[in-house]
């Protein structure tokens, strides 16, 4: 009897060791799943972040804009044309305060200072072409160097006419602003031309006489 309990205690030993064994490999299994769960969820969550992080890259790039720049270098009271300006796209960080946006806008319009080739033109860097007495043209008239070098841009003169062999002046314009002051190409030129702002109800009168008559300017002192 003592004998038979042993062997049967004996294979009662022998038969768990297996189970040990399956119990082992199941949690091995389990740790494994596990691992690759967590790996799959780490790239996940790195993908994200990368995702996130080039979604906010992208977000604080600036924004940009076209505005209006020179083509080239320009003199003070140029009238602009198709072949000074171009559209050039800009960030936002780079504007101007009160930027040109479109070429209608700058085209026909007259610098009020001189400006070098890519600058970006603004709203004040255009000769005025309102008054509170309505539009404006500017008018161009050819003046000795003498008398130019004494006018400023801004300055306001009135404007007379006279013909050959009369013994008085016709007052054309009265309390006109300069727009600017353009030396010729020749520097030997005896000649300068000075722009003037003029209200359009005015510019009919102004214009007969420059084109039939002798102009004098007088510049008004303060």
């Amino acid at each position: 009897m003592h004998e038979s309990h042993a062997d049967n205690h004996t294979v009662q030993v022998r038969a768990s060791e297996p189970r040990k064994n399956i119990q082992s490999t199941g949690i091995a299994a389990l740790r494994a799943a596990r691992a690759r769960r967590l790996h799959r969820a780490a790239i996940a969550g790195l993908l994200l972040m990368t995702l996130a992080g080039a979604c906010t890259y992208l977000a604080s790039l600036p924004e940009k804009v076209q505005v209006v720049v020179t083509s080239r270098m320009l003199a003070s009271t140029t009238v602009l044309t198709a072949h000074d300006v171009r559209l050039r796209a800009v960030s936002k960080n780079e504007l101007p305060e009160s930027p040109v946006m479109s070429l209608e806008s700058a085209i026909g319009a007259r610098l009020s200072g001189a400006a070098s080739t890519g600058e970006i033109l603004t709203t004040e860097r255009l000769a005025q072409r309102k008054t509170p007495r309505g539009d404006v043209l500017v008018v161009g008239f050819s003046v000795d160097a003498a008398t130019a070098s004494l006018l400023h841009s801004d300055d306001v003169v009135d404007v007379f006419a006279t013909t050959e062999g009369a013994a008085s002046a016709d007052a054309v314009g009265r309390g006109l602003v300069v727009a600017g002051v353009v030396a010729a190409s020749d520097e030997t030129s005896p000649e300068r031309m000075v722009y003037l702002r003029v209200p359009a109800p005015q510019a009919p009168e102004l214009l007969a006489a420059k084109a039939h008559r002798a102009i004098s300017l007088a510049v008004r002192q303060d």
